[in-house]
């Protein structure tokens, strides 16, 4: 059975305090599982609704990053945690959707809050095999993104199957 030590969330940020997981298999024999975590950050606006991001930190192999799409380079348990937030301009104030998709199947969905410009932070565990892309979009699209660290990032998670 896989089960989290210890997860904390500042400023909208996941952190691991312990990054371990610990699988009990047969006989009582305990397994450790390392995981990896990978913080990829919103570099600049485009015309288009696909939202293109960029590693902060090493893959680790994880990923593959090629314009707008992520591909998922090792199959395994994947918590996404993704956070858009507008600045405020004329466009911020129309009702925006944001999708978090896996293969063009959408597994996560926020709308912009129209006080806040922000999605607030959207998480999801999923098993992905090896090959899926991942991408984020944003519709209607827009160019008034909110570049700071602490509110437009998307956060991955890997631990092994």
């Amino acid at each position: 059975m896989l089960f989290p030590y210890l997860f904390i969330l500042i400023n909208n940020h996941v952190f691991f305090l312990f990054c371990f997981l610990r699988w009990w298999g047969g006989g009582g024999l305990g397994k450790i599982l390392s995981a990896l975590m990978l913080w990829l950050m919103f570099p600049l606006p485009t015309a288009s609704s696909t939202i293109h991001w960029f590693p902060k930190s090493q893959t680790s192999g994880l990923i593959s990053v090629r314009e707008d799409r992520l591909t998922i380079r090792k199959g395994g348990y994947y918590f996404l945690s993704v956070q858009v937030t507008l600045t405020s301009c004329e466009e911020a104030q129309l009702r925006r959707t944001v999708e978090l998709k896996l293969d063009n199947e959408v597994i996560l969905v926020g709308w912009i809050d129209a006080t806040t410009n922000s999605t607030g932070l959207l998480s999801k565990v999923e098993e992905v095999s090896t090959g899926v892309t991942l991408m984020v979009t944003i519709n209607p699209p827009v160019k008034c993104f909110n570049y700071g660290e602490s509110v437009t990032h998307l956060d991955i998670v890997y631990l092994p199957r």
